[in-house]
């Protein structure tokens, strides 16, 4: 029994993975609105642990739109987000021979192309994208990898930056800490030179999203010199299953993806009707015991 196909693609989609080399992740730097992150970390997620650097991707326009909150579905506009996405490449730290850091200016796309009476749009990666998100196992280079799902609701351009920065740094690693000027330059946001202005529109909003949201729980303190603050350290930690629930069912109200009882919902008005309702009906009685007996447990523990 599943899903019908449009609820069951559309979910799919949400599920996969983005992959992306670590010093990707921790030593580059751009501006890109959540919308475009969404488009970005969407395409990420279609490639292929084998597939080639020069791989062409066929996206669908209707789960792009889906995907990144894209409202005004026409053409026009769509052509001029990807026009502004195009135009914004971003600086990555890299080191040479020598082991001097230089920086290099890199662009998402090497192509993309969209036809005005199709629903899909062609895209092809830059060749100096790949060694950041093309055959990762193969190169023996550390990677990150989450799930697109934990992102797509969030609201502050700060949050899916933070979000992977943090997920990068949590193999083995319980406590991480930043200089406060590093954390400002790899978010993008150096314009916020006062720290209760950094703390209120940058920091408060991406931790209060990737705690509601995604995998992570996390917390910070800060560390001073004089009243200047200087350093910010964060502790990270993975969620139960029941704070799992929980960060997707808040993912639901935002993005519309569907809770366990919303699949039980969908695939009871499918014609295996019969079966789901069954299904439902068993799995309320289960949490009807369950409850009773702990109650049970509980009472004997008063006495």
């Amino acid at each position: 029994m599943s899903l019908p196909y449009e609820y069951e693609q559309l979910e799919f989609e949400r599920t996969l993975e983005v992959c992306k080399r670590n010093d990707l992740i921790q030593q580059s730097r751009f501006t890109l609105t959540v919308q475009e992150q969404r488009m970005v970390l969407y395409a990420i997620s279609k490639i292929k642990p084998d597939d080639e650097t020069n791989t062409e991707y066929e996206i669908s326009l209707n789960d792009l739109y889906k995907i990144a909150g894209i409202n005004h579905r026409n053409y026009a506009s769509l052509k001029d987000s990807l026009r502004k996405l195009d135009s914004k490449n971003w600086w990555a730290e890299q080191t040479d021979e020598n082991g001097e850091m230089y920086e290099t200016l890199v662009r998402w796309f090497a192509k993309i192309i969209i036809k005005p009476n199709s629903s899909v749009m062609k895209i092809k990666f830059h060749e100096e994208m790949a060694p950041y998100i093309f055959q990762l196992v193969q190169s023996g280079a550390f990677y990150t990898t989450y799930n697109l799902e934990y992102v797509l609701p969030m609201k502050s351009q700060y949050s899916p930056r933070l979000y992977e920065i943090l997920k990068s740094y949590q193999y083995n690693n319980n406590e991480w800490y930043f200089d406060t000027d590093k954390l400002k330059k790899l978010l993008d946001c150096e314009k916020y030179e006062r720290y209760p202005d950094f703390r209120r529109y940058v920091l408060e909003p991406a931790v209060e999203e990737i705690n509601l949201y995604t995998d992570l729980k996390i917390c910070y303190n800060v560390e001073t010199k004089g009243r200047k603050v200087v350093r910010i350290v964060f502790c990270i930690d993975k969620k139960t299953i029941r704070e799992m629930n929980q960060a997707r069912d808040a993912r639901s109200e935002v993005t519309g993806q569907l809770t366990y009882d919303d699949i039980f919902d969908i695939t009871a008005k499918s014609p295996e009707a019969e079966f789901w309702q069954e299904r439902r009906k068993t799995k309320d009685n289960e949490e009807a015991d369950h409850r009773r007996k702990m109650e049970e447990l509980l009472g004997k523990g008063k006495k």
